[in-house]
């Protein structure tokens, strides 16, 4: 079996498979070119299996640049790893948007006018919403665009110019905090407490491909969790363990866990 076919196999999901296939294509180019290629805006779940691409095939070098060091969206640029003169740059614009009215808008708002314009969500990356100002990373060759017809965020009127990268900051993560005493911390185990279903539901949702752990599908209801992880399930929401506090008396496992608001 070829390098190609083996990682083919492993993928969990189309999903996966349509990543990890891109990712090899992008290899083969970057070689047989003798070039620098760009991906799109990849999740960091996409980011993860192209990178491990990159690693099993070898003969590349590679870098990751959102826009700021905390973006979890991010493009990834490849080159020959011969190349020891190069000096990788991805070219990003940042879109600063101000509303002209004093109104609250997520940022499903914000994402969805931009998506209303026809774009695809490749050519995004991260939307840092601070205050009164948004700032949108987005791919160089859409800025113009972005510029020239975003108008409405809703029904308001918004103002938009390109910003920089120094005004773009991560913003300190908010949670809602929820102490969980469990069994044991099995992946079913600690969904069904956090997302409120029962255990035999969450086994489900977990066989059925709608969980993530680390932004990496998880089908086992009995995968091992523990301080730091991220779990995302598909309808329900996302949590992260903040804090494991040891047994109780009882000999059951304490939790914190944080849902982002």
């Amino acid at each position: 079996m070829s390098i190609k076919e083996k990682l083919l196999t492993q993928a969990r999901n189309d999903d996966e498979k349509i990543v990890i296939g891109r990712a090899i294509d992008l290899v083969e180019q970057v070689k047989k070119h003798d070039s620098a290629q760009d991906t799109s805006f990849l999740s960091p779940s996409g980011q993860l299996l192209m990178e491990t691409v990159f690693k099993s095939i070898g003969g590349v070098r590679w870098h990751l640049d959102g826009g700021f060091e905390a973006a979890e969206r991010k493009k990834i640029q490849v080159w020959p790893a011969e190349w020891d003169w190069f000096e990788p740059k991805i070219e990003l614009s940042i879109i600063e948007i101000k509303p002209m009215e004093v109104e609250e808008i997520d940022h499903r708002d914000y994402l969805g006018a931009l998506l209303g314009l026809g774009l695809k969500r490749d050519v995004l990356g991260d939307i840092v919403i601070h205050g009164d100002r948004t700032f949108v990373i987005v791919d160089n060759k859409i800025a113009e665009f972005i510029l020239n017809n975003l108008q409405k965020i809703g029904s308001i009127y918004v103002d938009v110019q390109l910003s920089d990268l120094t005004s773009v900051q991560a913003p300190e993560p908010k949670y809602e905090v929820m102490t969980l005493t469990l069994v044991s911390l099995r992946l079913d185990s600690v969904i069904a407490k956090a997302f409120q279903l029962s255990r035999g539901v969450a086994a489900n949702f977990i066989k059925q491909g709608r969980v993530q752990v680390d932004h990496r599908q998880q089908t086992s209801p009995a995968a091992a969790v523990d301080e730091g992880s991220v779990i995302s399930c598909r309808g329900r929401g996302r949590c992260v363990i903040l804090k494991n506090c040891g047994k109780t008396k009882k000999g059951k496992v304490k939790i914190e866990v944080g849902f982002p608001i």
